[in-house]
């Protein structure tokens, strides 16, 4: 009996790691093959036009509209999707201005076009990962929730630290009053 309670504890582990995983792995994988299609179009572009920021608001629209339709899967969202679609904007826009700008001086700095591109989007992997799981498919008022939770028990915590800290002192401050201590009975020359 305790071998079949030590598998079965050992398969729920494995579970809870795969399920913490697979989202972020599904996440990549719609990451990568969106990706693939903006480097694709956004070199096309670069050739056709010899610009940078036609062919990256383009390829990254596109993208974006891709990577939109496969993370409504990946994140299971149960928002309209009006209302995702919006915030997808909102998050894809303002990662698309960041990417502009550090594609572009990556481009000024002398990199190639490709390697600035790949630098500044993986770059912003976590920072696009994280709008999306909050503010696009995840609900709101869980985030809320909690940032809520942390900052109550961050609070208490300080308050339990200042009145431990609080105790310590008033227990021990009194023991060390100059009276007590070698310093009362060094006798210093006085100045004449």
């Amino acid at each position: 009996m305790q071998k079949t309670t030590g598998i079965h504890s050992i398969c729920v582990s494995a579970q809870t790691v795969v399920h913490r995983i697979a989202r972020p792995v599904r996440y990549l994988a719609s990451s990568l093959s969106s990706t693939a299609a903006e480097y694709t179009i956004l070199l096309t572009l670069n050739a056709i036009t010899g610009g940078v920021f036609v062919p990256v608001v383009i390829a990254r629209t596109i993208s974006c509209t891709i990577n939109y339709l496969m993370n409504r899967k990946v994140f299971a969202s149960q928002g309209s999707v009006i209302r995702t679609g919006i915030r997808y904007a909102i998050v894809a826009a303002v990662v698309m201005m960041l990417s502009y700008t550090f594609t572009n001086a990556g481009v000024m700095a002398g990199l190639s076009l490709w390697s600035a591109s790949v630098l500044t989007n993986s770059s912003l992997f976590i920072v696009n990962y994280l709008g999306q799981s909050f503010l696009v498919f995840g609900r709101p008022y869980d985030a809320l929730d909690r940032a809520r939770t942390f900052i109550k028990n961050y609070s208490t915590f300080i308050a339990k630290v200042q009145q431990q800290v609080t105790q310590i002192f008033a227990c021990h401050l009194p023991k060390f009053s100059v009276e007590n201590t070698a310093l009362a009975h060094i006798h210093l020359p006085q100045a004449a």
